[in-house]
């Protein structure tokens, strides 16, 4: 959209000034503000630091012509619009008229008010074109500004530092953010990535102090800015990304953030931002947060798989072969609390994963090999994101006998519902969420899931949460709170009633249950 624009009259006939000033409604036609000078010397000096976008001058005026004036502004702006308005015809001030470009050359008395003004609507709508396509060229020489900048800072070895800086003040503050859709592999290209990127760019362009990056598969935002005591800098550009990533998951992508938390200087920027972005170490061992708030980009100490991860693989292997869904779980419950509480290497976690889903694709026979799999587990910025994947996976590579379908109904759209339930256990999830996500009108989505399960959505979502949580309590050390919020209860008290509708009985009571039904098997 172009700005409104600056139009400036010059003529050293005072009421032929004030005519050409009031015979046109020129907020109409577009224009911000409209200053009228007699003299071409000090319209001159006002065009040096007012730029307008059209002039409109008289070409015989004293001490300087309208022909030399529009030249001299020519050298220093050749991108403004330009009208002669003259009581001249000689062929030679048409000639250089023509040379300057003007737009127009409108001998005064052969036009009346009516056709005078027409003309003026029509220069203006030009104008207005030239703005729209001068922003786009600055639009991308800074584009092309900006992406030499984050070359240069990613690999300052390999490129030569650009001669022009684009930020100016001395302090800075970093954060990656890597986005994909769990649900739907293609979406997950350079080009969905762009137009995402070009949507933040967008939001965050009235945030002066900060810019967004396209880089690999995310985006790094780098906030540049003058520190001061009055100002939290750090908690307003957490809120920013707090923002934004609550508008990507609206898009149904998921998203997390990695933010570093100390201010650095223009010489410590290169070397933070390769650390944010390469050391995977970094807040891998962070759970249920968009947000990872790194206090250090040293990397974190971690040790390689050993026998206990491996034994615990093993069973999600055997379980997935089996078609045993509870077994799938336990053993990926297993697993998620080992690899965190050793804090296995995160490179080494996520190739045993993938050899183990493609050593399952092989045994399973799998027609179509999921060949995006491998790709989105190594983009993981936590465990967490790798495990959901896997566990994902692995349900999806069980064998679903015929006998227990409740109809004959597309079958993939409820897997991918499943699907879009695990890969957002955390939240609170509605019908409307996997509508939208499945591109369905939500009062269509509601009959097709009653008629394809029997069972309203509500109840299918919390029966699933729940299975899950039964697990949890089983096999992890985790507190019911915790199991809760992981689950997307925010209130325990909400999630025991939700817990005890389902089982009977309240988490306290079933995790102390099945802890005393293991010691009466292993006393006896």
């Amino acid at each position: 959209m172009a700005n409104k624009l600056k139009v400036m009259l010059i003529d050293d006939d005072l009421p032929m000034l004030n005519y050409l000033k009031k015979m046109v409604d020129w907020t109409d036609l577009g224009c911000e503000e409209v200053r009228s000078y007699s003299s071409g010397s000090q319209a001159l000096t006002d065009f040096r630091v007012w730029e307008p976008d059209l002039v409109i001058s008289d070409i015989g005026m004293p001490q300087i012509d309208g022909i030399t004036l529009a030249g001299k502004m020519k050298e220093l702006n050749p991108e403004f619009m330009l009208v002669f308005l003259t009581c001249h015809e000689e062929f030679d001030f048409a000639r250089k008229a023509i040379g300057l470009q003007a737009e127009r050359y409108i001998i005064k008395d052969e036009l009346s008010k009516s056709e005078l003004g027409a003309v003026f609507e029509e220069v203006c709508r030009k104008a207005s074109d030239m703005q729209l396509v001068s922003q786009e060229k600055a639009k991308q020489g800074f584009e092309q500004q900006k992406a030499a900048f984050v070359k240069w800072l990613i690999s300052p070895i390999d490129q030569e530092e650009p001669k022009q800086h684009i930020w100016y003040e001395s302090s800075y503050r970093i954060a990656y953010m890597h986005v994909k859709s769990e649900y739907d592999p293609e979406a997950n290209t350079r080009t969905s990535l762009k137009k995402l990127y070009l949507s933040v760019s967008e939001q965050i362009s009235d945030k002066e102090s900060v810019d967004v990056f396209l880089v690999d598969e995310g985006l790094l935002f780098i906030m540049n800015y003058k520190d001061s005591i009055k100002q939290n800098y750090a908690g307003r550009f957490q809120r920013l990304l707090g923002d934004i990533c609550d508008d990507i998951k609206n898009r149904d992508y998921s998203v997390s953030a990695k933010v570093y938390t100390q201010a650095m200087t223009f010489s410590e920027l290169s070397e933070s931002v390769r650390s944010l972005l390469f050391k995977k170490q970094n807040g891998y061992f962070t759970r249920g947060s968009l947000l990872i708030l790194l206090q250090t980009l040293q990397p974190e100490v971690c040790h390689p798989v050993n026998h206990v991860i491996q034994d615990s693989l093993n069973l999600a292997s055997q379980a997935v072969m089996d078609d045993d869904t509870d077994r799938i779980n336990q053993a990926m419950a297993l697993l998620l609390d080992q690899v965190y509480d050793m804090r296995v290497h995160p490179e080494e976690i996520e190739e045993r994963l993938i050899k183990m889903v493609y050593q399952l694709e092989i045994k399973k026979g799998t027609e179509h090999s999921d060949v995006h799999f491998a790709k989105r587990l190594k983009q993981s910025v936590t465990f967490e994101e790798a495990w959901i994947m896997t566990r994902q996976k692995l349900h999806s590579l069980q064998t679903v006998p015929e006998s227990s379908q409740v109809l004959p109904v597309d079958t993939s759209k409820l897997k991918r519902i499943d699907e879009y339930i695990s890969s957002h256990l955390h939240e609170s999830i509605t019908s409307t969420d996997v509508a939208k996500a499945l591109y369905l009108n939500s009062s269509y989505f509601s009959r097709y899931f009653r008629k394809a399960t029997g069972k309203r959505f509500t109840d299918y979502v919390y029966e699933y949460k729940i299975k899950i949580a039964r697990d949890y309590l089983k096999y992890s050390n985790e507190s019911i709170e915790e199991i809760g919020a992981e689950l997307g209860f925010t209130e325990r008290t909400y999630f025991s009633k939700v817990f005890k509708k389902y089982t009977g009985m309240t988490p306290s009571e079933f995790r102390t249950k099945t802890q005393s039904n293991e010691k009466e098997g292993v006393s006896k």
